[in-house]
């Protein structure tokens, strides 16, 4: 009998766990497509492109309707931090809203680096809703903290 309790306790907790992975799972894809809005204090997260080039580490984030002058670009040494805050959009006299899918107010995300950058050579472009980072590749040598500033010129880095 004892055996047969041990056995069940252990399939429940195994149970847990994969009800646990499939809940953490369809949050992940609900956030992705922003299907599921978060009403906890965190920041929201934009849509964001990252890939290589034979020079260059790019990112490009989708950030329509934000302030490039008040958006902070910090770049760490396996990680590159974006914030800012794109103003809410709804007039506070709206009585009903129908659909709310545009996300405002704080954003806040993390890039991980897939290989060192050389801190000198990072360049950042604002242009039709998009940030654009470029971050020319280098050795191993580690990287200080850096605060970048961004192009308002509204030219394409690329």
């Amino acid at each position: 009998m004892n055996q047969e309790r041990e056995h069940l306790i252990k399939q429940m907790e195994e149970w847990t766990l994969v009800v646990e992975r499939f809940l953490n799972h369809i949050h992940q894809v609900a956030s992705a497509q922003r299907l599921m809005p978060s009403f906890a204090l965190e920041p929201w997260r934009p849509a964001v492109n990252v890939y290589e080039t034979g020079e260059a580490v790019v990112i490009i984030a989708e950030l329509a309707g934000i302030d490039p002058e008040k958006t902070i670009v910090q770049l760490e040494p396996k990680l590159l931090v974006i914030q800012g805050q794109r103003p809410g959009i709804i007039p506070k006299k709206v009585q009903k809203v129908h659909q709310l899918e545009i996300w405002s107010e704080p954003f806040l995300f993390e890039v991980s680096l897939p290989r060192p950058i050389d801190p000198k050579q990072i360049q950042a472009s604002y242009r039709d809703g998009l940030l654009e980072i470029q971050l020319l590749k280098q050795g191993t040598t580690p990287l200080p903290p850096l605060t970048v500033r961004i192009n308002l010129q509204g030219e394409s880095l690329s």
